[in-house]
């Protein structure tokens, strides 16, 4: 992807900041990410002597997870605690923006965000609570039917509303982070069958639901381009939409490309997520996150703390450390990256506590998701906050 889109770009003249870029900085560009890329994936597969004994030992101690012990009830009453919290945030943000428009909405959501951080974080708690039910879906295998039809309409009710939400207002990434939950929790405790001789059928079903959310991630980014510029007739390409949610290849492009009009921040952008707990009204002039520091230096005095019609850029992980360190400490912050997740990755493969499992799990893909494509400030928060609900779960049921 992060190849290929930006060769598509390239092709089409397709760019967000500029009308073109210097064909040596555009090819420096993507030598670097596929270096940060190769390291990243060595320093997952290779650096860590302890995952790589497990892998290969094939030891069974960790492929048993033990579900006896869950007290069901317990973590269907946090489940459903957890859910109704995280609607009446929905039900609120939904409010504003179904009293604002989902057009004015859409193109200053920065502003109305203002203040409301906490609010708009508590809403994904009903992600959270959709993981839970649909753990107890795959392991509540001896509870009794009433319990496990009240179990499966919950994890019913609870996507069909994450889906509505975000779809509301234009949030595909907590949408593909759930399915991408989901998933997981499906293969680490579904029981697997004997496999057929022909896959075809499982073949087919996964490229029916691909081409369904395709389309779904499609349609929410046409309308989310169309209510920020206040227009329904606003044109919208595939390369438009991979754009969206993958284009952050082109802020690596403009920094190299510009390097003579920026400096470096030396962790300024990480300082911020840390700070940003603490109300810009008592500390007024505490960090910018890596997204407005960006706009400003693409587009200067474009980002005014406190003035409406703000919007931001997305960093990621590779330009947030360019913009911090440069290349070298782009290439280099890979390496702590990649040995970072191969240590999640141990903690999970050991885990035989399922509660457990579920936390380094969702831990896991948000860090090589959410985290390779956000900003560190945004994602902190949000991290944090989604999390606790399961280590409340966690301290709740000890055994």
């Amino acid at each position: 992807m992060h190849l290929l889109l930006p060769y598509f770009q390239w092709k089409i003249n397709f760019f967000r900041y500029e009308t073109g870029y210097d064909e040596t900085y555009y090819i420096y560009s993507l030598f670097y990410v596929m270096i940060a890329y190769i390291i990243v994936y060595i320093s997952y597969t290779h650096f860590n002597k302890r995952r790589r004994q497990i892998i290969i030992n094939d030891d069974p101690q960790y492929k048993i997870i033990n579900t006896a012990s869950i007290n069901y009830k317990k973590v269907f009453a946090v489940g459903v605690l957890v859910f109704f919290i995280g609607g009446y945030f929905a039900y609120q943000n939904f409010s504003l923006i179904s009293l604002l428009g989902q057009e004015e909405y859409l193109s200053d959501r920065i502003s109305l965000g203002k203040g409301r951080g906490l609010q708009v974080n508590l809403a994904h708690w009903m992600y959270i609570s959709a993981i839970l039910f649909f753990f107890l879906v795959l392991t509540g295998k001896d509870l009794t039917k009433r319990f496990k039809r009240l179990i499966f309409l919950m994890f019913l009710v609870s996507v069909v509303t994450v889906i509505a939400y975000y779809g509301f207002n234009s949030n595909r990434n907590s949408i593909f982070i759930l399915l991408v939950n989901l998933t997981v929790l499906y293969f680490a405790f579904k029981k697997q069958k004997k496999r057929k001789k022909s896959n075809f059928g499982s073949i087919a079903k996964i490229g029916v639901f691909a081409v369904v959310l395709l389309f779904l991630f499609f349609q929410l980014g046409k309308n989310r381009k169309q209510g920020a510029l206040k227009d329904n007739t606003a044109d919208y390409s595939v390369i438009e939409a991979l754009n969206g949610a993958f284009g952050n290849h082109e802020n690596i492009v403009w920094l190299l490309e510009n390097s003579d009009k920026t400096k470096l921040h030396y962790g300024v952008t990480y300082s911020a997520g840390i700070t940003n707990f603490v109300p810009r009204s008592i500390w007024p002039n505490k960090p910018l996150g890596a997204g407005p520091i960006l706009k400003n230096t693409i587009y200067p005095g474009s980002y005014v703390v406190g003035r409406r019609g703000n919007s931001s850029l997305t960093t990621g992980l590779f330009n947030e450390l360019q913009m911090n360190f440069g290349i070298i400490g782009m290439l280099l912050g890979s390496i702590l990256y990649g040995i970072m997740l191969s240590k999640m990755s141990v903690f999970l493969i050991q885990s035989t506590n399922p509660i457990n499992l579920i936390i380094i799990q969702y831990t896991l893909i948000v860090f090589s998701t959410v985290f390779m494509y956000g900003e560190f400030l945004g994602f902190l928060a949000r991290f944090l906050i989604t999390l606790s609900p399961l280590i409340l779960i966690k301290f709740l049921i000890k055994k």
